[in-house]
């Protein structure tokens, strides 16, 4: 759950594969060069890219976020 205001804190780049797919909500996205809003029915995958993150809007945003290998 990505709560209204919430960030990543600057660029972020693990040496993982990771794909989500978003629950609720919508969040904006920047893989590498790259920006996007992903939204409610959205997926996406990143490949050891550079990524950042940030929840602009008023409701939280919901994401089935998938990491591997897994690092945490």
């Amino acid at each position: 759950t990505f709560e209204p205001g919430a960030t990543s804190h600057g660029p972020v780049q693990r040496p993982t594969q990771e794909v989500a797919y978003m629950m609720t909500g919508r969040l904006n996205l920047t893989i590498g060069a790259h920006n996007f809003t992903v939204e409610t029915g959205d997926s996406f995958r990143i490949r050891g890219e550079v990524f950042e993150w940030f929840n602009p809007y008023e409701e939280p945003a919901r994401a089935i976020w998938v990491i591997a290998p897994p690092i945490y």
